[in-house]
Order: C-alpha cells, then sequence, then structure tokens
C-alpha cells in the first residue's frame, strides 16, 4: 500500500496548517456572504396609492432583497396585501406593514374620521428624520431642525400614527456596524398641513431633523 507523509516533505507540517487555514478561511467568508447576501422577497406599492382604496393585483408587488435588510413585519406575500383597504397613503416602492392596511373598510374610514380639514398624514423614514426607539403609536412629539447655524422647531404637535422602528430588546449590546445594518423604518405622523410642510422642506434642507416626545402634561394642555 502506497502511504504519503507530510513529514516526508520539507515543511510538511506547516504546509497542512497552512491548507487547514485556508479552507477553514474560504468557509467562513463563504458563511458571511450567504448570511448578508441570501435573498428575501417583500411587498411593496407598486404604484402610489391613495388611502381608503381596496388594494387590486396591480397596486402592489414582490420585490427581492437581502435578508438582512428585511423587517420582521413586513408583508412577504402578494396575498397579504391584496383586498385589504389602506389606512394611508402608500407610496411607490414602499414596504407594506400590516398597520397600514385593514380587511375592514369601516376600520380605515374610521382612522380617517379623526382627522381635521387642516390636517394630514405624511410618512418619513429613519434616514430623513431621528425619533427615540421608544417612541409608540399615539405619542405626540414636536420637530426640531438642526441647520448649520440655528435650530429651528418646524413642528410643535404631531401625534405617531404608526412607528415602524423595532422596540430594542433590553441590555442588548448593539456594535456601530449593527446598528447601521438595521433595516430602514418608517414613521407616520398625523399633524397640521403647514406643519408638515415644514417637516418636509426641513429633511431636504436641514442637516439634521429630530423628533421629540412630548410630555403627558404639554399633550393634556394643549
Amino acid at each position: 500500500m502506497l502511504k504519503f507523509s507530510f513529514k516526508k516533505i520539507p515543511g510538511g507540517c506547516l504546509l497542512l496548517i497552512a491548507l487547514l487555514t485556508g479552507i477553514l478561511a474560504a468557509a467562513g467568508v463563504y458563511t458571511a456572504f450567504a448570511s448578508v447576501y441570501q435573498p428575501a422577497q417583500v411587498v411593496v406599492a407598486a404604484r402610489n396609492v391613495e388611502p381608503l382604496k381596496k388594494i387590486g393585483p396591480g397596486d402592489v408587488k414582490v420585490i427581492t432583497i437581502s435578508k438582512r435588510d428585511l423587517h420582521p413585519r413586513a408583508l412577504t406575500q402578494l396575498g397579504q396585501a391584496i383586498g385589504a383597504y389602506t389606512k394611508m397613503p402608500l407610496v411607490e416602492g414602499e414596504v407594506l406593514f400590516p398597520e397600514k392596511l385593514v380587511r375592514d373598510p369601516s376600520q380605515a374610514v374610521e382612522a380617517y374620521g379623526t382627522m381635521k380639514p387642516d390636517e394630514t398624514l405624511i410618512t418619513l423614514k429613519s434616514s430623513q428624520v431621528n425619533w427615540p426607539d421608544i417612541l409608540r403609536d399615539g405619542d405626540f412629539v414636536s420637530a426640531l431642525a438642526v441647520y448649520p447655524d440655528k435650530v429651528e422647531e418646524v413642528a410643535t404637535h404631531a401625534r405617531v400614527v404608526h412607528n415602524s422602528k423595532p422596540l430594542p430588546i433590553l441590555g442588548e449590546l448593539q456594535s456601530a456596524r449593527e446598528a447601521e445594518a438595521r433595516p430602514t423604518s418608517e414613521i407616520t405622523l398625523l399633524l397640521n398641513r403647514e406643519e408638515a410642510k415644514k417637516i418636509l422642506m426641513a429633511t431636504v434642507s436641514a442637516k439634521l431633523v429630530y423628533l421629540l416626545p412630548q410630555s403627558p402634561e404639554k399633550v393634556a394642555a394643549r
């Protein structure tokens, strides 16, 4: 029987160690690549959809994204959206969440029935504004725009209709890379139309825009 030993080759042990190290490194790179770029499907608006509209097959579509960017509450099948009614306007390309849709149209009408004539809804992304993770639906906020030479309050009283940013786990520590890798979150606000315009303008011209929670005492005083 033919026998072969690395011991007979000069530096054979080092060659074996280098070979095994290369294999392990390649396996690690492949695992990391697969975990980051593993595809996932998500339902998005195929076009702008007005509120209180029954969603049809042409209003939504499925796109493929990295699994890392898939929000845990996002819809992943067209059947979850088709036939439902929109509670708020949908923008083309916007990811759909259960909170934005209802099966009973009377529930959607009820949500809009509380709006005043001079109020509107706007949906902002975490790439446009910053807000605390602790904000919940129904909370009230003000908005500050930070410019190079000043800080301006652009909204004094807005109600959070929906906050898609996941609450942090108590005691959880995240590295900077992990924080950056979090899926883009959205927040929908109900507010005065003029203040809505100011916030939207600030997202374009200001360096930063912050949403600050209002105290219960201030809300009760209004």
